[in-house]
């Protein structure tokens, strides 16, 4: 009995040790990130954090006054929402808070980008980027490799290139779906409530605006504010995240215009006149809205046809970026 105790009391010992020992390294581990933080990323985080909690803090101080308080507010080079911005850190990005103070935010500093959606904040150290690689001289038409994943070169000048993913996206993992089967919707079904954007008259059928925007919107026959961004771009920023591509500038999905500067025929709305069928291998959401619906949005169908379809279908088309990064 003695030594079946004695056992048990070892036992117990090496597994108490055992676990003091998982402790201390993980507190070293913990301890040799925070030293090797830099200043700039130390204060990056201190800002989002606190960008964070004084928009959260806003959000409920207009709920206790009954108002509700859906913002999107755009941090720009020292501003936010064209006043000066108190987050010097935070050179650009967009915070948007709901109706139940939940906030997501994507920002940017000249080195760090930090990413919420969820509970949880994620930072990336934008110094450890991915470069894109292209064979030869750059020409429109020509692919891009960026990590694992491929674009195709619609547009450059000497200092900016704009790339088209070779497929659609699959949101769940934030890869290219090579066998383009994933479609999602434009808008979700009342993701946008008119109540809280006057401009979205048709929630039901989806938003057809990508972005939020500054004060009064109009497309020419409806008029109204438009506070909260689309679903879509949700997945597209994701992706983007993911993909912390050098040189990024910018990501959104193609537009109108995109389509009629590499010769697409608006008039007769399609693409098969160009040389670049890359442009309809696939059917897929525009960033572009029809002038005549807050619902009706561009799309490319896999026959080359330019058309408009109802903001929430999700039957047929994917989410294919575009990312806009520097030449270098």
């Amino acid at each position: 009995m003695y030594i079946r105790g004695l056992k048990k009391d070892i036992f117990r010992l090496t597994l108490g040790l055992f676990i003091f020992l998982i402790v201390i390294i993980f507190l070293l581990i913990n301890i040799v990130h925070i030293s090797s933080e830099t200043s700039e990323e130390k204060e990056f985080k201190k800002e989002v954090k606190t960008l964070i909690k004084d928009v959260r803090l806003n959000c409920n101080d207009m709920k206790i006054k009954g108002m509700h308080h859906i913002q999107t507010y755009k941090l720009d080079r020292g501003y936010i929402n064209g006043m000066e911005n108190t987050y010097p850190s935070i050179e650009r990005g967009s915070v948007s808070v709901n109706d139940k103070c939940d906030i997501s935010l994507l920002v940017f500093s000249e080195n760090y980008m930090a990413y919420k959606h969820t509970s949880s904040i994620l930072f990336v150290d934008k110094t450890n980027y991915n470069e894109c690689k292209i064979d030869g001289e750059l020409e429109i038409g020509k692919t891009m490799k960026c990590l694992s994943q491929e674009f195709y070169v619609i547009d450059f000048d000497d200092k900016n290139i704009t790339l088209l993913s070779m497929y659609t996206i699959d949101p769940k993992y934030n890869v290219q779906d090579k066998n383009n089967s994933i479609k999602v919707p434009f808008d979700k079904e009342n993701n946008r409530n008119s109540s809280n954007n006057t401009y979205c008259d048709n929630p039901l059928y989806g938003c057809n605006v990508y972005d939020y925007k500054d004060g009064i919107f109009s497309n020419g026959k409806v008029t109204g504010t438009v506070k909260e961004e689309s679903s879509i771009k949700y997945y597209v920023d994701s992706y983007a995240y993911k993909m912390n591509l050098k040189g990024f500038k910018s990501v959104s999905l193609l537009s109108i215009d995109d389509l009629k500067k590499i010769g697409c025929d608006l008039d007769k709305k399609t693409c098969t006149n160009t040389t670049y069928d890359f442009l309809y291998s696939t059917g897929y959401w525009t960033g572009s809205y029809y002038s005549g619906s807050s619902s009706l949005v561009y799309q490319v169908l896999s026959d080359g046809t330019i058309s408009t379809n109802y903001a929430l279908y999700d039957n047929y088309l994917g989410i294919r970026p575009v990312f806009r990064i520097e030449r270098y």
